[in-house]
């Protein structure tokens, strides 16, 4: 260590042992916001999604593994206002809905809206903003859904699972799943898509999986299953992530390497001259810390007759390699019998 090439090593080894830590920690990171972020396309972390009832013991066996839940109703349905009506989507929400992500309401069609945590209360709908126009309202009006009368409450600007399938083509209408049996809409034949959605721990979620009796009826849901263009763009960004940190792996391994080959390098000779000698690797290893040690005491005046008589059974390897090098151990001891 004292000599340099060591330490070096040694310095590139913690360099490397950092560099391939921090780059594995960040990808890691940014792997889970990738995740995360796209889990608001979902709503939640995951669905189960049926044309049936979700039944109560799925619920019961996610709150039991500590995940959070919500359920959704959405189907085609047409809605009346006065002589006007209008093929709308309507989703029914519980009060926990939306898991990930956010809804965002307005008070006036066509503008900006503000997130919120709240759904519609039971008797009160959200419209969207295309609705207005079509169907000549405004808030504070009541429009029917079925046999029931709701009141328009606020205008619905964004919600996170909105997405491109046959239930959601038309204008949505948001309503609290309280109210559906109500309307009476929901009647056999009818185009129903029941969604139980999911949050939580990754481990607990698969957990959840293989142990709930899904096929034949039942859909599990993730972001990749959702949206095919999603799943893309998340397989590009892991590929990506992963390429870069085994660039970092690679990069530590060249700066280890380097540094290891510039301390056998200059080691070579050294290394050469004992083996010729006969000495064993114990005493090898031994010969060079003595070098070491000669060499930073170098500035001492030390003549060879104290050397040879102060030095012990470990050390004479490391005299007979040096006295190989310098090529003048015989003048050396000659000087010291004339002594």
């Amino acid at each position: 260590v004292r000599s340099g090439e060591m330490g070096l090593l040694l310095v590139a080894l913690l360099v490397a042992v950092g560099t391939v830590t921090s780059i594995s920690l960040f990808v890691d990171r940014l792997q889970s916001a990738l995740l995360e972020e796209s889990s608001n396309f979902l709503a939640a972390d995951r669905q189960i999604s049926s044309s049936r009832v979700i039944p109560e013991d799925f619920v019961v066996q996610a709150q039991q593994r500590g995940l959070k839940t919500a359920q959704t109703l959405v189907f085609p349905s047409m809605v009346f206002a006065g002589d006007l009506n209008q093929l709308v989507s309507v989703k029914a929400v519980d009060e926990t809905y939306p898991l990930r992500g956010e809804l965002i309401v307005g008070t006036q069609p066509f503008q900006r809206g503000a997130p919120t945590d709240a759904v519609p209360a039971p008797g009160t709908i959200w419209l969207d903003s295309r609705l207005f126009p079509a169907m000549n309202v405004a808030l504070g009006d009541t429009l029917e859904v079925g046999m029931a009368e709701l009141t328009i409450a606020k205008v619905l600007v964004a919600e996170p699972d909105r997405g491109g399938s046959f239930f959601d083509l038309g204008p949505r209408l948001l309503m609290n799943l309280q109210d559906v049996a109500a309307t009476e809409v929901v009647q056999p034949g009818s185009r129903l898509s029941y969604r139980l959605l999911l949050s939580g721990n990754e481990t607990e979620l698969e957990s959840l999986r293989e142990a709930l009796p899904l096929k034949p009826n039942f859909t599990w849901i993730s972001v990749r299953e959702s949206s095919p263009r999603i799943g893309r763009a998340l397989d590009r960004a892991e590929s990506f992530l992963l390429l870069g940190g085994l660039l970092g792996v690679l990069l530590a391994g060249i700066a280890v390497g380097l540094s290891a080959h510039r301390y056998a390098q200059r080691h070579f000779d050294h290394v050469g001259v004992l083996k010729t000698l006969g000495a064993t690797r114990g005493l090898r290893e031994a010969g060079s810390a003595c070098e070491s040690r000669i060499k930073v005491r170098r500035i001492m005046p030390v003549s060879y007759t104290h050397l040879r008589a102060h030095e012990t059974g470990r050390n004479v390897v490391c005299r007979r390699g040096l006295e190989k090098k310098t090529g003048g151990g015989g003048g050396g001891g000659g000087g010291g019998g004339g002594g």
